[in-house]
């Protein structure tokens, strides 16, 4: 278990704090993204909402749409952006809430790969 202290009270002045600020972060994935929009987009749409948008940047989409039924080569899938974006754990809430997402956008809780321990 890892707790970290959230006691602000009389230390703003004092020796007696951390080295750095820590903050709890929710990570979670935007995808079905028109390929006009860009991260920064992505980041901008969510300050707008008072979201604190830690990072965002370009990752890889799970969605794939032929264009047609006939041919489902790679060449012929409707392309789409996704992302790995990263906001203060305070505004979960706010992210996971489908009214502020337009229509068809796909959110979800972002996948970390297991690690690897070497055996």
């Amino acid at each position: 278990m890892i707790l970290v202290g959230s006691n602000n009270e009389n230390l703003v002045n004092s020796k007696f704090k951390s080295v750095k600020s820590l903050v709890k972060k929710f990570i979670f994935h935007v995808d079905n993204v028109n390929p006009g929009i860009s991260g920064d987009d992505i980041s901008g749409y969510l300050k707008d909402k008072n979201v604190d948008v830690i990072s965002c940047f370009e990752a890889k989409s799970w969605m794939h749409f032929p264009e047609s039924t006939d041919d489902t080569s790679e060449e012929n899938m409707i392309k789409c952006n996704a992302f790995r974006v990263c906001v203060n754990f305070q505004d979960k809430s706010s992210v996971i809430n489908v009214g502020i997402w337009p229509t068809g956008f796909l959110i979800r809780e972002w996948k970390f790969k297991a690690h690897n321990n070497g055996s």
